[in-house]
């Protein structure tokens, strides 16, 4: 069988575009050089997608066959982000225990009540926006629109939400060594304090659920699943939302089509969904038994990088898919995950950008990009600009 192409990625500059269209070019399972680590990668749709759905494929680093037989250290980085305790490095029946704790938090009906609190605080952080001068998206709407709704849903006091911020940001560039332990002691210290001064967050819920029955969720649980929550919901909103309002601009033409309600919002927020997830890819998933993807076989305990930005890019499950067209039929994507492991916070990203995007463009429609390439974060994971400035017209 041949041998799969194979890419250096740097994890000084994190991932780009240019990496993610290489990536697409070179076949729907890749090797990769991460780190210092030689990796598969998952880049095709229909093969992620079966990855993402096989029930023999696991999460956790106790199924890294390299780290088991002490060729990749325990102390690497990225052996510790997916060694995290939280129920995206578990499997069922403990997953499935985990996700049905919190879930009733992230259902349809609960989510469309916080629409009034969701439109509120963008208009408030819309209000605070001086349009007579530029101002740069990511801090003015972006972030503070979702670390407010997480705030609030989950009763994070607001003196804690911009260093949770730091830290998750510190976690998604992907080479901290010492960020997983900092942001567990923080987050312990938080739950310490709601558990002596409790309100009617997600944080306390869990607490209850906790000290009612320690069995059902462990306390070392109740923190991990904090830590995943706040991890989650944080930076990825304000990456998604940063390259929604970023590809709009640079395509008038579309941005017309939406503004004009000819085409719905929900349409448009899928396919900037499709072309510019903010979570470009994440590790690892480890098959239990050899797998044959792809036209290749990748080994028991052998990593897999799942490349959600470039199966949203693959020509062989959508036509064009590198153009955006808010028009098109075929916007399916994975952005949000595939099978069990599907992002919980679905609905409620898809209402924060159903919400903060009309929201923008309606109070200032002569919104225009300033010159030159936005600098982007530099993470091996999170896809989105560091600042998106902007011009608005006053009138």
């Amino acid at each position: 069988m041949a041998s799969p192409p194979r890419i250096v990625l740097d994890a000084d500059s994190g991932v780009t575009e240019d990496d993610i269209r290489a990536l697409t070019l070179l076949g729907p399972v890749v090797r990769l050089d991460v780190m210092g680590l030689d990796v598969w990668a998952v880049t095709g749709d229909e093969e992620l997608r079966a990855l993402m759905a096989d029930p023999a494929v696991k999460r956790g680093g106790e199924h890294w066959a390299a780290v088991a037989r002490g060729e990749v250290p325990a102390g690497h980085p990225l052996v510790k982000l997916v060694s995290m305790g939280s129920m995206l490095s578990k499997n069922p029946p403990e997953h499935t225990r985990l996700r049905r704790l919190v879930q009733y938090a992230f259902t349809t009906r609960r989510v469309e009540a916080l629409r009034p609190a969701v439109r509120d605080l963008t208009r408030a952080c819309l209000d605070g926006i001086d349009a007579a001068r530029p101002f740069d998206v990511v801090a003015a709407l972006a972030r503070p629109v979702p670390t407010g709704v997480l705030g609030r849903l989950l009763g994070v006091p607001e003196a804690d939400r911009e260093a949770l911020d730091s830290l998750v940001t510190r976690l998604l560039s992907g080479t901290d060594a010492t960020v997983h332990e900092e942001l567990y002691a923080y987050v312990a210290d938080m739950v310490a304090a709601k558990r002596k001064s409790p309100d009617e967050g997600l944080i306390s819920a869990l607490l209850r659920v906790h000290d009612e029955d320690g069995a059902r969720l462990s306390e070392e649980e109740l923190v991990w699943t904090v830590v995943l929550l706040v991890d989650a919901g944080y930076e990825t909103t304000v990456g998604q939302i940063s390259n929604a309002v970023r590809l709009l601009l640079e395509h008038p033409d579309q941005l017309a089509l939406v503004a004009s309600g000819a085409v719905p919002w929900e349409r448009a927020v899928e396919e900037c969904l499709r072309h510019s997830a903010s979570v470009a890819m994440l590790p690892f998933c480890f098959p239990t038994r050899d797998l044959e993807l792809g036209g290749h076989t990748i080994g028991a305990g052998e990593p897999v990088m799942m490349v959600y930005l470039a199966a949203n890019r693959d020509g062989r499950a959508r036509t064009a898919p590198d153009a955006f067209d808010v028009t098109r039929t075929d916007s399916r994507h994975v952005t949000f995950g595939h099978g069990p492991h599907h992002c919980l916070g679905a609905p409620l990203a898809r209402l924060e950008l159903t919400v903060v995007l009309p929201e923008l463009f309606a109070r200032f429609p002569g919104l225009a990009l300033l010159d030159g390439e936005p600098e982007r974060v530099r993470s091996l994971f999170v896809n989105r600009p560091r600042e998106l400035w902007v011009t608005a017209d006053p009138a």
